[in-house]
């Protein structure tokens, strides 16, 4: 077996069968050409196994239940009994015969809340990821997934259309001509999603996603001041130097809610901006 045989870096049976065949990576050298002549280069094969059949498998993980919260799709999951690097959450359209993932990087813990609008029943997908290293190099080991049928209360939106967009985050009209970037919050009150005397001032800060579920990200006009996130009733819950001019705020330790994100810029008076943030979990 050749050091890099794709076999031995996570490939099934069937990949290999198919390269064999074709040969036209060129990984070795026929007598005479081949079955089908000198200029070929292709060989004849009996697949007798499961083409689907790989040499290693991660143990996936069990129990999957997808659910709503709130609006939007929430998943919870028994791990993996094997040490993994986590997990991937999937939805998968059987008429279009497509699977869609869900979650951008793997999720660390056996839970996770989608930003997508929950519906019942759509089938997910969960499966468990690790980074193996062998003699023929290191790949990332996906294993079988766990599948569940999403169950639960559909929740109309906030214009009370079930099914609707009109979710927190996005965008309404809060009836003032001058405010072009009103959304909904939580509550499903439409406002401006900058708050304080100074909420024109946040141009120069930046979140994105809202919601968040994870992680927040945030980016600042200028390298360094202070970066302080405060629960609405004032509590201070998170607070760091900027280094630079982004960074990635992980959200999990937080409840579900509005939080204010304000940074103080590292000029002397400079106005301070501030920025609603709603965190999903």
């Amino acid at each position: 077996m050749a050091l890099d045989s794709p076999i031995a870096l996570g490939e099934p049976l069937g990949y290999c069968a198919q390269r064999s065949l074709h040969n036209t990576n060129s990984d070795y050298t026929l007598a005479n050409g081949g079955w089908q002549g000198q200029n070929m280069g292709r060989v004849h094969l009996g697949l007798m196994r499961d083409p689907s059949v790989r040499m290693r498998y991660t143990a996936p993980p069990t129990g999957l239940v997808a659910t709503n919260e709130q609006w939007y799709a929430s998943f919870n999951w028994q791990p993996s009994t094997d040490p993994v690097d986590g997990y991937l959450v999937f939805r998968i359209n059987e008429e279009a015969r497509t699977i869609e993932r869900l979650t951008p990087e793997p999720v660390s813990g056996t839970n996770y809340t989608a930003t997508t609008p929950f519906e019942p029943g759509v089938k997910y997908m969960v499966r468990s990821i690790r980074l193996l290293t062998t003699p023929s190099g290191s790949y990332h080991d996906l294993s079988l997934g766990a599948l569940a049928t999403s169950s639960g209360t559909q929740l109309p939106d906030c214009a009370g259309v079930v099914g609707g967009s009109a979710l927190p985050g996005t965008s309404c009209d809060d009836g003032d001509p001058a405010n072009t970037d009103a959304v909904y919050d939580l509550q499903c009150v439409c406002g401006s999603p900058t708050i304080g005397i100074d909420e024109r001032e946040a141009g120069s800060l930046r979140i994105w996603p809202s919601p968040a579920n994870e992680r927040l990200h945030v980016s600042s006009a200028l390298v360094g001041g202070m970066l302080t996130v405060l629960s609405t009733s004032g509590v201070e819950v998170w607070r760091q130097r900027m280094d630079g001019t982004d960074i990635v705020l992980d959200t999990m330790p937080w409840s579900a809610g509005t939080y204010i994100v304000e940074w103080i810029p590292p000029q002397a008076n400079a106005a301070k901006a501030r920025v609603k943030a709603v965190v999903l979990h």
